[in-house]
């Protein structure tokens, strides 16, 4: 293929027209002996500006606040995205808030972190 032919491909591939929501496999801290497991997270897409104001939208909310605030969905078998199931999760992985935080902010401004994914 020609130069000119890639670069046309390439510029037709191109929008900016992102979707709502991106998936992105999140390694949870196990306690104890367990190996570390993973959830597949849907996260909730926010440009620059959502990004920067996220500080101020998160503060004085508590840990399963803040994952509602992230999260869109998840493929946990037998427990869907719910509240409680947050709550559950939080209880269960004491690291998870963090490490789910993490993994949104570096989805958003790390692109070696998304290349991992």
């Amino acid at each position: 293929m020609n130069p000119t032919a890639i670069a046309t491909a390439a510029a037709a591939a191109f929008t900016f027209d992102l979707p709502a929501t991106f998936w992105i496999d999140v390694t949870l801290t196990t306690p104890g002996a367990q190996p570390d497991q993973v959830l597949p997270l849907e996260f909730k897409y926010r440009t620059r500006e959502e990004m920067e104001a996220l500080p101020a939208d998160i503060e004085g909310k508590t840990d399963a606040e803040i994952l509602g605030l992230l999260i869109n969905d998840w493929k946990a078998p037998g427990r869907p995205f719910t509240p409680e199931n947050v709550q559950l999760l939080i209880s269960r992985f004491h690291r998870a808030p963090r490490e789910i935080f993490d993994a949104y902010r570096d989805a958003h401004w790390n692109s070696k972190a998304r290349a991992k994914n």
